[in-house]
């Protein structure tokens, strides 16, 4: 009967699943591993590498671990929009790279009509001259520099406040028009009524064209 037991035992033993057993070097199809008991320590070895046969092991995640996983994120979330907030207010007190100052008007192209000259302060004074319509938007940080940029950016080429002295840009403004450069489609968003009809473009190119050669 010991003998029948222990046959039994053994076989029970052998219909256990075996972990897979990589090859040795990583390379080729895992193997099911079948370890070979060592003569002088008697510990099962794996017959594809130099060391023990793998053992299974499974990590088991208690509610504990759960709950503080879970309630770690919305931290984190929290943290995060508060450097944000924290950030914006802090870079509002930041100094404007470029002045939002309107400089006085020193003078004035000798404009053809009065309509050429209102159709000009509405579509492009902003930008090219001294009288520039601030909004509020113009002075919350991020945004205030990039329109103070633009804005000293569009003076420096073309200024109708300041015509004594040159305008490198006011040989091409009126092709600029005419060719619906400009006004730039991201200054319409923000201003509609900046925009110009096919007739009024027209009639802007030809007063520009007639105003700047004077």
């Amino acid at each position: 009967m010991a003998r029948r037991a222990c046959q039994a035992k053994h076989a029970s033993l052998q219909r256990v699943p075996r972990p897979p057993c990589p090859r040795p070097g990583g390379f080729g199809p895992a193997t099911v591993c079948n370890p070979q008991p060592d003569h002088i320590s008697g510990v099962n070895l794996c017959p594809h590498s130099n060391g023990p046969a793998p053992i299974p092991t499974h990590t088991v995640q208690t509610a504990g671990e759960e709950t503080i996983m879970s309630s770690s994120k919305p931290r984190t979330i929290a943290l995060i929009l508060g450097i944000a907030v924290v950030l914006a207010i802090a870079i509002q007190f930041a100094p404007t790279p470029v002045s939002r100052i309107n400089p006085p008007v020193q003078a004035e192209p000798q404009w053809d009509s009065p309509a050429t000259r209102e159709m000009f302060y509405r579509a492009c004074g902003d930008c090219h001259s001294n009288q520039t319509s601030w909004p509020w938007y113009s002075r919350v940080a991020p945004v205030s520099w990039l329109i103070a940029s633009d804005v000293a950016e569009g003076r420096q080429r073309l200024n109708v406040s300041e015509w004594n002295r040159p305008q490198r840009g006011a040989d091409e403004a009126a092709e600029v028009v005419a060719e619906g450069e400009m006004p730039l489609p991201i200054y319409l968003i923000m201003h509609p009524d900046a925009r110009l009809s096919t007739a009024e473009r027209q009639a802007l190119a030809l007063g520009l064209q007639a105003s700047f050669a004077k």
